[in-house]
């Protein structure tokens, strides 16, 4: 600061005598001028630059992405081993992962698509048409961090997210359910590449599970009515946190021959504090996703999509960085900044003062 200060003394020299010099010799004094400003500003846009360097978030490194996607049985809800798995270390491999897996059944369709790469885009989708069963999508993406300031928080971002249910006029009962669940848990110390992670919090107590919420729709088809013990008989129903994945719920035809639900997700960003490791700390990030879709009766239909991992690039969905809610400030820049350009106007009025 002590320098800041003589640097604006020294831009402010005593005022001159009133007397008019002639302009072959005032000349250099303007152009001295010009030239201090021209450092002043300059040295704002150094300062402007440095200001930002402070703020930069801190990069993931060991980037691990999974997907697994399971049947849901056709005579009752069990959930049968994964029928296709695939997992990616992009360290090793940086190819973006794409899979799309079809189950196909006697021409009934169970799908489930997912995209991941190494530049924090990730995303699933699932769903079931004309089957009666469903399918459970599980994707995980693990990163490892660096606690670089003490103030640094782990910022999650998710958008492109909605779930829907149909019912074509379904002759058989049956339910219907298109659900989410988002999970981050967060452990200390690196990824080493070779020990598998232990994310049970019974045998890791050092699992720290920061953030666990849901959102489904349910509902009942078919010509007969359900019982008054069947909370989702005759109607179609929005469970879960709502109040956190808020959105855009619309019910269209119901008590007709066709009729649907659907949930548009807004975008929600949230903020996880990381008071459990120390500045310098390296702490590993894992994000879980998990879709299920569950369409009985015959003439049904239940998506869900996490992100869009097949219609363009849906950018970086999280950051470790300075929170956003209380932004780094940069008073000392912007000040010399303004200063800067001030004293370029100051010099160029008295420059044509003297010429006149």
């Amino acid at each position: 600061m002590q320098f800041h200060q003589n640097y604006f003394k020294d831009l402010n020299p005593e005022a001159r005598d009133e007397v008019k010099q002639p302009l072959s010799t005032d000349t250099p004094h303007v152009y001295s001028r010009i030239t201090q400003n021209i450092g002043v500003a300059v040295f704002a846009v150094v300062g402007l630059s440095l200001s930002q360097v402070t703020m930069a978030v801190s990069l993931p490194q060991n980037i691990v992405s999974e997907i697994n996607f399971h049947r849901i049985s056709e005579s009752n809800n069990l959930i049968t081993p994964p029928e296709f798995t695939a997992n990616r270390a992009f360290n090793d491999d940086p190819a973006p992962l794409v899979t799309e897996h079809d189950l196909n059944v006697r021409d009934n369709r169970l799908i489930g698509t997912s995209y991941a790469d190494a530049q924090s885009q990730w995303g699933h989708t699932a769903s079931t048409n004309f089957f009666n069963g469903g399918v459970l999508a599980t994707s995980f993406y693990i990163a490892n961090f660096t606690k670089d300031d003490d103030a640094d928080v782990l910022t999650t971002r998710i958008s492109n997210t909605h779930l829907e249910i149909r019912d074509f006029g379904s002759q058989d009962q049956g339910e219907l359910v298109a659900g989410f669940i988002f999970t981050v848990k967060l452990l200390p110390g690196a990824l080493d590449g070779t020990s598998p992670l232990d994310l049970n919090p019974a045998t890791n107590p050092s699992l720290i599970t920061a953030f666990d919420k849901n959102v489904s729709i349910k509902g009942r088809v078919g010509t007969t009515t359900g019982t008054s013990n069947d909370p989702f008989s005759g109607t179609f129903q929005l469970f879960g946190d709502h109040d956190i994945f808020t959105g855009d719920y619309v019910e269209k035809g119901f008590g007709t021959v066709a009729s649907e639900a659907r949930y548009n997700l807004d975008t929600v960003a949230f903020e996880i504090a990381l008071d459990n490791f120390d500045t310098g700390q390296d702490f590993t990030v894992v994000w879980q996703a998990t879709s299920q879709v569950v369409a009985r009766g015959g003439e049904t239909f239940a998506d869900a999509q996490f992100w869009d991992p097949i219609g363009g690039t849906p950018g970086s969905f999280f950051e470790v960085g300075p929170s956003s809610v209380s932004p780094v400030p940069i008073p000392g820049a912007v000040l010399l900044f303004g200063t800067g350009l001030v004293g370029l106007m100051g010099a160029k009025a008295r420059g044509c003062q003297n010429k006149t």
